[in-house]
């Protein structure tokens, strides 16, 4: 997905919670984070925000040495065994310029024993084209004093909700309509909420026009909801904020049936 202006406001906070962050636990790296990784250098990650960072530089720079020590015996067999690393060789041989910007952490589970899991959103830039970023929840786990990488999940219905309003933010409902059911999108434009979102998403002049911010999720088989908050007309003195739960289905791929929280509001 690509980087949206109301993303680096996230990315501000973020840099700053990271940064108290390493401050209080005393943190200590062996590598620079602003540039690329050497492959002969380790580093010492105590926090598991760290270990996720540098796990996914070192995936920009295709230093599996790195990635392999931040990662367990059983995600690394993974990560060669299913094309993950012969899959990033291509995208790098295919843009150079690919960059990781910043993993923006949305919610987080860590216990005392050094085992848990962080829910965020992977964002890239590049010179030469858009690029897309991509919502993960990684667990991971404490290993003597560093942190490492045990398990990724890719959450194909929450990158469908993300997409979904990164489209209305757009004013591409082409696309909105491509991720919603038939049935649904059908109610949403008898009721006229497509008809005054686009009259609204074309006049409002303030940049973004709505974001989405995942907080939870359930995904089965053939059904997901995906739980969050919509902040319509961010940076405005225009702004609301609803808490949605989109309901999804397994058509091919995830399509939206049901969204929760408003549409049957006045924004």
């Amino acid at each position: 997905m690509r980087l949206r202006p109301a993303a680096f406001l996230t990315i501000l906070v973020t840099i700053a919670m990271i940064s108290l962050l390493i401050l209080v636990m005393g943190n200590k790296r062996d590598i620079p984070t602003g540039g690329d990784v050497d492959s002969t250098i380790t580093v010492l990650t105590e926090s598991p925000f760290d270990a996720i960072f540098h796990f996914y530089k070192g995936v920009e720079a295709n230093n599996w040495e790195l990635v392999r020590s931040l990662t367990t015996p059983a995600l690394w067999a993974y990560l060669e065994s299913s094309g993950f690393v012969e899959r990033w060789e291509r995208i790098k041989r295919e843009d150079p310029t690919l960059k990781f910007v910043l993993f923006i952490v949305r919610k987080q589970s860590l216990d005392a024993q050094g085992t848990g899991w962080v829910l965020g959103k992977a964002d890239w830039i590049s010179s030469i084209r858009v690029v897309h970023d991509f919502n993960r929840v990684i667990y991971v786990q404490r290993d003597g004093r560093s942190w490492k990488l045990t398990r990724i999940i890719e959450l194909a219905a929450v990158e469908t909700v993300d997409d979904f309003y990164e489209a209305v933010n757009d004013g591409d409902f082409a696309r909105a309509e491509q991720l919603t059911g038939s049935s649904y999108w059908n109610k949403l434009l008898a009721s006229g909420v497509l008809a005054a979102l686009k009259k609204e998403q074309k006049q409002f002049s303030g940049g973004v026009y709505v974001v989405f911010n995942v907080s939870n999720f359930t995904e089965r088989k053939d059904e997901a909801w995906v739980k969050g908050d919509v902040l319509w007309k961010p940076l405005s003195n225009k702004e609301q904020e609803t808490e949605v739960n989109v309901h999804l289905i397994k058509d091919g791929d995830w399509k939206i049936d049901n969204i929760v929280g408003h549409w049957e509001m006045a924004k």
